[in-house]
């Protein structure tokens, strides 16, 4: 039998987004910007450095990008100026992951020690037999966390939106596939393209039982392929409560 104080605090790697042993998704439409975006959070858990304004541990990151070759983000870390040099040590997983297969499951166990953020693109790309399904998608997510449980380690998981969303969508309809993958993760992030060069990220986090929801604005910076924030509005912290 445990106590509920047994359990230690979380160990943020980003404060209140990604905590060790827990898994972080990140969904959008395509073009938004969410390889970007996770690139830039790959350079902040590696230097380290603020991530959308909140404090991040030094961490080893390791991606598996089966929506895109290796060249592809490759050419995109080349055109983000201010972060090149840093990510020009980011490391990648160069094999083939499937949910329906034992073996690639282990490899990326045992390819995941010692690192301490994984970055998963897409769900989509990574052999779920039907994303829509519920019990297919919630399984996948259950690898998932059982891989980060097991070595320790935040998961960001990059996905889609579906299509014909729009401002007054809830943000629990907009990601792709059942309700099971929101409520098997612990975090959603959410991109939707704004007015201008701007891009809206709201946020939802499991907070007493509900959901609560932030939402920040990001400008676009083209020369550099940067992300920056432009405002923040986080109820909790308006409220007082400390995340």
């Amino acid at each position: 039998m445990k106590k509920f104080n047994d359990n230690p605090p979380v160990d943020w790697l980003v404060n209140g987004l990604i905590g060790r042993q827990g898994i972080t998704i990140l969904a959008a439409e395509p073009g938004v910007g969410k390889t970007v975006l996770a690139l830039q959070l790959s350079a902040c858990c590696m230097e380290p450095k603020p991530f959308l304004t909140l404090p991040t541990k030094k961490g080893r990151v390791m991606w598996v990008s089966q929506d895109e070759s290796p060249l592809d983000v490759y050419d995109k870390i080349k055109s983000m100026k201010c972060l090149s040099q840093v990510l020009e040590d980011l490391e990648y997983h160069d094999c083939d992951v499937s949910f329906q297969l034992r073996d690639s499951i282990i490899g990326l166990k045992d390819a995941s020690v010692d690192y301490d953020l994984l970055i998963l693109d897409s769900l989509q790309a990574l052999d779920v037999e039907n994303e829509n399904a519920a019990r297919p998608a919630a399984r996948a997510v259950r690898v998932l966390r059982a891989i980060a449980a097991q070595n320790n380690l935040g998961i960001l998981l990059l996905h889609h939106l579906n299509q014909n969303n729009n401002f007054f969508t809830p943000i629990e309809d907009r990601i792709r596939g059942s309700s099971a993958i929101l409520g098997a993760v612990d975090r959603a992030l959410v991109m939707m393209p704004g007015p201008g060069q701007q891009v809206t990220l709201q946020t939802t986090r499991k907070f007493r039982g509900r959901r609560q929801f932030d939402k920040i604005i990001l400008d676009w910076d083209w020369t550099n392929l940067h992300l920056r924030v432009a405002s923040f509005h986080h109820p909790g912290l308006d409220k007082g409560i400390k995340v």
